[in-house]
C-alpha cells in the first residue's frame, strides 16, 4: 500500500456527529459580527500549556484572541472573538474538543463480531439493521426515525425523546449521552469497543453506520504529529498529517507489524497472507479503518472524506495544535457591548 494512498475517510469533520464519540452537533445558527467573550475553565496546574494549545488552534481565526485572566483568585482562560464566518457551536467545538488522535487495531474477529451486531435482536437500542448497496450489498445500522420511536414509547421515554419535538430532542445532551451509552454497552467484549463508522448512501443521502470492533488500547497516539494542513484535490478537501522523525519511525514499525505476515497481522485467509486493519480514532470517534498492505515509512498521511473545506480546516487546526493536557469547559458566554 503506497503511503499517499493511505486515505483516512473523515466524517465531515464530525459535523453533526450524533451517535458517535463526542456526539457534538455543530450545525447551529450563524455567528454575528459582535464581539463574543467566552470564559473557559481547565486544570489550573496546566492552564498555561492549555492556553498555548488553544492559541495555536485559534491562530488563523481572524479577530480572535485568547488569554489568562485572574477572577477572584481563580485563573480562567478568556477568548474574545468577532469572527463571523464560523457557526457559534462550531467555534465552541474548536475550543473545547480534546484533540486526541489514536491509531488502534481492528479486532481480528471483527467480521464475526460485527455481523452479530446486525442481527435484529442484538442491534444497539436506537438502531435497526438495513441492507444497502453502497460499495457492495451489505447490512448497515440505521438510526431510528420518528416512526420507530413512536412504535417504542417506553424506549423513547428512557432516551428522553419527545416525539412532538423530535428534531430538537435528538440534538440535546440527554439523548446523545444515552445513545452513546447504548453503543458502548452493546455486545461488549473484553478487549474491544463497538464503534460505528459513518457511511452516506450517495444515491439517497441516507445516514448509515458500519459497525466495527476496535481494540480498547491504542497502538500509537497522535502526539508525534508535527503539522496538519488542508489541500484540495479535484474539488475535494484533504487533511495532510506530517509526523515527526520519531512518529515516522513509530508509524512505520506499526504498519510493518500489521502488513501481511507481520506479527500483528491476522491469520491467512484462504491460504493467502493478509494485512491487519488500523483504525483512526479522533476524540473517541471512529474515522476510518483501512487494511494495511505494506509498511508505511513515508512520514505523511492523507485524510480525505465527506467534509467541507471549513470542516477540514477545523480538524487540521485541532490536530496541528495537539491534545489538551486536561479537559476544557465553557463556563460562560456573553456578547459584549459594541
Amino acid at each position: 500500500m503506497k503511503f499517499n494512498a493511505f486515505r483516512f475517510h473523515f466524517v465531515r469533520c464530525l459535523v453533526a456527529s450524533a451517535f458517535l464519540g463526542t456526539l457534538a452537533n455543530f450545525t447551529a445558527c450563524s455567528g454575528s459580527s459582535a464581539v463574543t467573550r467566552y470564559v473557559l475553565s481547565t486544570d489550573e496546574a496546566t492552564i498555561e500549556e492549555t492556553l498555548a494549545i488553544l492559541q495555536r488552534r485559534l491562530k488563523d481565526v481572524r479577530r480572535t484572541k485568547a488569554f489568562i485572566e485572574d477572577m477572584g483568585g481563580t485563573q480562567r482562560m478568556v477568548v474574545e472573538t468577532a469572527f463571523s464566518a464560523m457557526d457559534d457551536e462550531e467555534f465552541e467545538a474548536l475550543m473545547i474538543r480534546p484533540g486526541v488522535l489514536e491509531f488502534r487495531m481492528v479486532d481480528h474477529d471483527n467480521e464475526t463480531l460485527s455481523q452479530k451486531v446486525l442481527e435484529p435482536s442484538r442491534t444497539p437500542e436506537g438502531f435497526k439493521a438495513v441492507s444497502r448497496a453502497i460499495t457492495y450489498e451489505r447490512d448497515y445500522l440505521k438510526p431510528w426515525e420518528l416512526d420507530d420511536w413512536r412504535a417504542h414509547p417506553e424506549v423513547a421515554e428512557r432516551f428522553s425523546v419527545d416525539v412532538h419535538n423530535f428534531d430538537r430532542s435528538i440534538s440535546q445532551s440527554p439523548f446523545l449521552e444515552k445513545i452513546e451509552q447504548s453503543i458502548r454497552e452493546s455486545n461488549v467484549t473484553s478487549n474491544s469497543d463497538l464503534m460505528l463508522q459513518k457511511a452516506i448512501d450517495p444515491k439517497t443521502g441516507e445516514l448509515l453506520y458500519e459497525p466495527y470492533y476496535i481494540e480498547v488500547q491504542p497502538r500509537m497516539k497522535g502526539s508525534n504529529i508535527k503539522d496538519a494542513r488542508v489541500e484540495v484535490y479535484a474539488a475535494e478537501p484533504h487533511v495532510l498529517l506530517y509526523f515527526t522523525k520519531q512518529g515516522r519511525q513509530e508509524f512505520g514499525e506499526l504498519t510493518t507489524k500489521l502488513s501481511p505476515g507481520g506479527e500483528l497481522a491476522p491469520p491467512p485467509l484462504n491460504g493467502r497472507p493478509i494485512g491487519g486493519a488500523l483504525a483512526v480514532v479522533v476524540d473517541g470517534t471512529l474515522i476510518t479503518a483501512p487494511r494495511i498492505h505494506e509498511p508505511i515509512f513515508g512520514g505523511t498521511a492523507q485524510i480525505a472524506g465527506e467534509f467541507s473545506t471549513d470542516g477540514a480546516m477545523q480538524m487540521a487546526r485541532i490536530l496541528r495544535a495537539g491534545e489538551y493536557p486536561a479537559p476544557v469547559k465553557i463556563e460562560s458566554r456573553q456578547t459584549l457591548p459594541r
